[in-house]
């Protein structure tokens, strides 16, 4: 049985293997204190998206090009990947392929069928439990309109569960 360090090692394996195709031209949703907070320290373009119930900020990435924050991480082993570490990075970015919908007032967890490994990253259930109830606790943060926005957003863009699997926690 593995251990939470070691699921996040083997999540990063995969994401390698891929190569953070979910980082390539698809706007990120963000809270406003996401926004603040990266705006604080970085430049980057940002939009709104809007539904009919409120408006979220986005991170805007164009087209086949990858999102701002992919870059070469300096240190004493430099590599690529998002230069954005620990809370810095968007909850969405630490989520994935984890994603949430508001169904009946309650926050559900699915893991997106768009990530390649999705398969193997369910096997990771020690990360995905970490990873939801950190989740749940920032998403306390955010307002009900980002909440709900994004997961209209995310209802549409899985094509309502067609490409979700859900997550049960024991």
């Amino acid at each position: 049985m593995s251990t939470y360090k070691e699921e996040v090692k083997i999540l990063a394996e995969l994401c390698k293997k891929c190569g953070g195709r979910c980082c390539i031209g698809n706007d990120i949703t963000i809270s406003k204190t996401e926004l603040k907070k990266l705006k604080s320290r970085y430049y980057f373009s940002s939009g709104v998206l809007e539904s009919s119930y409120g408006k979220i900020p986005t991170i805007k990435i164009s087209k086949n090009k990858p999102c701002p924050f992919i870059g070469k991480i300096k240190g004493k082993h430099a590599k690529i990947g998002c230069i954005l570490e620990g809370k810095m990075r968007p909850l969405g970015c630490r989520l994935f392929p984890l994603t949430f919908l508001i169904e009946k007032g309650e926050v559900n967890f699915y893991l997106s069928a768009f990530c390649p490994y999705v398969h193997e990253v369910a096997k990771l259930k020690k990360w995905i439990k970490k990873t939801i109830n950190d989740a749940r606790e920032e998403l306390k943060t955010w307002t009900k309109a980002e909440k709900l926005t994004r997961s209209y957003l995310h209802r549409r863009i899985h094509q309502n569960h067609k490409y979700l699997i859900k997550i049960e926690i024991k």
